[in-house]
C-alpha cells in the first residue's frame, strides 16, 4: 500500500458555527483480478467525533510515514512487507501448488458452520486457482462496507 495524497480539512458550519474536521487517505494498492494484478486507488475519510468510544479524534490517529533510512524497525517492516507484495504477486494470478505445513489450516468438513477445533496435524499441497475463485465470488476483502473493500470489488467487476 502506497500512500498517494492525504490531508487535513477544516469546514465552518456557518449555520452553528461549529467547525467540522476531518483527515483524507488516498492510498494506492495491488490486487489480484483473476489472471492478471491491477493497481487501485481508494480513499477514506477520518472524521473528528468528541465520542471517543465511536471514533479516534484525527489528532490521534497514528497513521505515520515509515523512515527506513533513520529507523531499523521501519526498515525490517518494509522488507516484510516487500517480500509479501512479491510472494502475492507471483500467486496472484494464474494456478498455483504451495506448501503448507503442519498445524497451519483448520479443515472445514460440511460447511463454514462445522469448523474444526483444531488443525490439520500433516502439512501438504494446496493448489491456488485465482481464476476460478474469481469465478465463484471469491474475493481477497474481509471489509463489506468501507471504501477499500469497495474499490477492489469494483475492480474484481
Amino acid at each position: 500500500v502506497s500512500c498517494v495524497q492525504s490531508w487535513y480539512d477544516e469546514e465552518l458550519n456557518r449555520a452553528t458555527n461549529k467547525v467540522k474536521r476531518r483527515f483524507i487517505l488516498v492510498v494506492e494498492f495491488m490486487v489480484s483480478v483473476g489472471e492478471e494484478i491491477v493497481f487501485v486507488a481508494a480513499s477514506e475519510v477520518y472524521p473528528e467525533f468528541h465520542d471517543l468510544s465511536r471514533n479516534v479524534p484525527v489528532r490521534d490517529l497514528n497513521h505515520r510515514r515509515l523512515d527506513p533510512n533513520n529507523n531499523r524497525d521501519d526498515a525490517t517492516l518494509i522488507q516484510r512487507l516487500q517480500n509479501r507484495g512479491e510472494f502475492y504477486a507471483s500467486v496472484a494470478s494464474d494456478n498455483h501448488y504451495l506448501e503448507y505445513y503442519a498445524n497451519a489450516f483448520y479443515p472445514i468438513i460440511g460447511g463454514w458452520g462445522n469448523n474444526a477445533m483444531r488443525p490439520l496435524s500433516k502439512g501438504g499441497r494446496v493448489m491456488v486457482d485465482v481464476k476460478r475463485g474469481a469465478l465463484e465470488g471469491h474475493i481477497p476483502v474481509r471489509g463489506s462496507a468501507d471504501g477499500m473493500s469497495d474499490t477492489v470489488k469494483e475492480a474484481m467487476k
